[in-house]
């Protein structure tokens, strides 16, 4: 019913102005509602957002939760780039930024938590996949999704460009630290610096590859935490030896 709910609205708010005719009389009923559809269309798009974003979690098991949502944020952008529709990436972005707190406040915090009692001992092969999945979503996002995608056209009360130079940096950084947490929740203590430094190699080559200042920012930084991380003894306080 919710999935029902949010195609619903997005055909309403996204596809139904784009494809039925609009009068040109100016005395007609189409021009004297312009400007409340220029208020409740975007307020229904956002209402599919909700109800799709609400069918995942109904659906979908808690520690696999972000990754639907991921996955529907980068559904979301692409659409947008392809039919030119300044909302729908930024409904997308807002998802990915919603599974990322996620990601830390309900998935990493409480295993922290306990591996800093010393009350865990397991490897979490389930959430290193979640998070190595996302780390791969988000560098999509950042990285590869803006070198596909047609560049999107400014409108009066908001500009494209502007929010993706704050948030494709953003992503990429995200990125990087799903993949140094997967690192961390899946390597015993003395082997994360050692996988971080695998992991600052190939972000190196990366950045090389599709000349990616970001990527290659983000590897020097976790360059610089894998040594104080290694001459610190690397005491990551994990219950496993």
């Amino acid at each position: 019913m919710l999935a029902f709910a949010a195609l619903a609205y997005w055909l309403r708010g996204e596809v139904f102005p784009r494809v039925l005719p609009q009068a040109d009389d100016p005395r007609s009923p189409a021009k004297t509602l312009q400007g409340w559809q220029a208020f409740i269309l975007p307020c229904t798009s956002w209402l599919g957002l909700g109800a799709a974003t609400a069918a995942l979690w109904v659906w979908m098991p808690d520690q696999w939760l972000p990754l639907g949502w991921i996955a529907l944020s980068l559904a979301l952008v692409i659409l947008g780039h392809r039919f030119k529709t300044t909302m729908l990436p930024l409904e997308g972005d807002f998802l990915a930024l919603l599974s990322a707190a996620v990601l830390a406040f309900h998935h990493i915090l409480p295993l922290v938590f306990l591996r800093f009692a010393n009350t865990d001992t397991r490897s979490h092969p389930a959430l290193t996949a979640v998070l190595s999945l996302a780390a791969l979503a988000f560098w999509s996002r950042a990285e590869l999704l803006p070198r596909l995608l047609p560049k999107l056209s400014a409108i009066p009360s908001w500009d494209p460009a502007a929010w993706e130079a704050m948030m494709l940096p953003l992503a990429s950084c995200i990125g990087t630290a799903s993949a140094a947490a997967a690192l961390w929740v899946a390597l015993p203590a003395d082997w994360v610096p050692v996988g971080w430094l695998a992991l600052v190699v190939v972000l190196g080559l990366a950045a090389d590859w599709i000349a990616s200042i970001a990527l290659s920012l983000q590897a020097d930084v976790l360059a610089l935490v894998s040594f104080f991380v290694l001459a610190a003894g690397s005491d990551l306080q994990r219950g496993v030896p």
